[in-house]
């Protein structure tokens, strides 16, 4: 939701980190804030661990599901061996897939 209000407020919103997040709050963000339809090109990044009770593989694969019912059209998940926590490894990975052009669809 932070991102929506960041591109609605002009700013230039690159990617968004999802680590250990259950819920789409990228289509809440959408709805409350309205930043326009170019927040839907801003890659998403989900990072959930193997074992995490609260925000496992199944969840992410809940939200990778939701998602782009809302338009959103460059979501990557990963997983990683553990529970809820940071991942140090996935941060790094999601930047440089932030840089990285869009492949047309």
């Amino acid at each position: 939701t932070v991102a929506a209000a960041m591109m609605k407020e002009g700013y230039n919103v690159v990617g968004v980190f999802m680590g250990g997040c259950n819920e789409d709050r990228v289509t809440l963000g959408l709805q409350m804030y309205q930043p326009g339809d170019r927040f839907k090109s801003v890659p998403l990044f989900l990072s959930n661990g193997s074992s995490d009770p609260i925000a496992g593989p199944q969840q992410a694969a809940n939200m990778v599901a939701a998602i782009p019912r809302s338009g959103f059209i460059r979501i990557r998940s990963e997983t990683y061996d553990g529970g809820h926590r940071q991942n140090d490894s996935h941060l790094p990975d999601a930047l440089r897939w932030f840089r990285e052009p869009a492949v047309a669809r």
